[in-house]
């Protein structure tokens, strides 16, 4: 085996090297992106089931607003406060909701800023180190392949 062929096998193993290093540094970058990601799917479920509560507590406010006028006056006029109380207690609800919601809306936004950031991070260590084990690898090959012994005269 001449010295070019070494160099080419021994290269070509280098570059299997950094390939696999390329790996490593991705799968330890995996567990971080996976823990926001599913804090993220969780908190996209809490704002559905919190937007399912607006509607509810919203529906049942209007249809506690449409039963007033059924109501006789002399009740209206006798039993107001508790009527406004009900009514204050509807918006009081649905005011709170919302609050929860956008909170909840605003993590979502800083957790897919977070996952961006570590899916960035992730590639720019993991990506470069991979490109360059296929580039050693492939020379290596290259080298090892071209200097093949050949006959003499051919």
């Amino acid at each position: 085996m001449g010295k070019r062929r070494g160099i080419g096998i021994l290269m070509a193993a280098i570059g299997g090297l950094l390939i696999a290093a390329s790996g490593i540094f991705w799968s330890r970058q995996a567990p971080e992106l996976g823990r926001l990601t599913d804090t993220h799917a969780a908190l996209k479920d809490s704002v559905d089931g919190i937007h399912a509560e607006i509607v509810e507590a919203s529906v049942k406010q209007r249809g506690f607003q449409g039963s007033i006028s059924s109501i006789p006056d002399s009740l209206r006029k006798s039993a107001g406060k508790q009527i406004m109380d009900v009514g204050a207690g509807y918006n009081k609800q649905i005011r709170n909701l919302e609050m929860r919601e956008r909170d909840l809306s605003l993590k979502i936004t800083a957790i897919g800023r977070r996952v961006e950031k570590a899916k960035a991070r992730a590639v720019t260590t993991s990506v470069p180190l991979g490109i360059s084990g296929v580039l050693v690898f492939v020379t290596g090959l290259a080298l090892a392949r071209a200097s093949r012994s050949r006959p003499v005269g051919a």
